[in-house]
């Protein structure tokens, strides 16, 4: 595939990799389908590129729905889709589209904090209703507990942890200095006196 037209996107969020088809304007309808994929690599808090127009291998041009499908599919993750070529009034209340690299990134970070929040909130309500039920305390998996660290709060699950780690440090030091007391106790005893052992020999007069 040999891209004609390209459209620069910001990621605001985490990493994501993933084979996105597309179908081929011309291929041999006997011998294949006509699917062909496109990677996309999208970096943490960095810039790519999404193909709009390519060349086939026959020569003809291909337009591509790609990177509509890129800002629709994740642009609530981050994603930002750049177009110099965009006024000011055009982008303005668009939350996907930016006309410059750092309007691009100021929208992405702001997209991914509000999304992280999104699934705080989500796994808050869920718990609620659990804990209304009469259900426990659900603990908060690995993808809640990154959401948590990535706008700066501390994961439910992490302070119950650390709390358990406390106490465990806090008994344990307690046996510490109960075995340190004990020490300096027994070592301040005063210890029993014995007597020189009989020699079996009568003292002179």
């Amino acid at each position: 595939m040999e891209t004609v037209q390209e459209v620069r996107f910001y990621n605001g969020g985490d990493p994501k990799d993933e084979r996105m088809q597309y179908t081929a304007i011309e291929y041999d309808v006997k011998a294949e389908n006509g699917v062909r994929y496109f990677v996309l690599a999208a970096p943490r808090k960095g810039f790519f590129y999404v193909p709009r127009e390519i060349r086939t291998d026959e020569g003809a041009a291909q337009l591509l729905g790609l990177p509509t499908e890129v800002m629709e599919k994740y642009g609530e993750r981050g994603f930002v889709m750049i177009d110099r070529n965009l006024s000011d009034e055009k982008v303005s209340g668009k939350p996907f589209l930016a006309n410059s690299d750092e309007l691009a990134k100021e929208k992405g970070d702001k997209l991914w904090r509000e999304y992280c929040l999104k699934k705080i909130r989500e796994f808050e309500d869920n718990d609620q209703e659990r804990i209304a039920r009469g259900m426990a305390k659900a603990r908060p998996s690995g993808f809640i507990v990154h959401m948590y660290r990535e706008v700066g709060i501390v994961p439910p699950a992490a302070e119950d942890e650390k709390k358990a780690i406390e106490g465990q440090n806090t008994i344990e030091a307690l046996r510490q200095q109960v075995a340190t007391l004990t020490a300096l106790v027994t070592s301040q005893q005063p210890q029993p006196q014995t007597s020189a052992p009989a020699t079996g020999k009568k003292a002179r007069p």
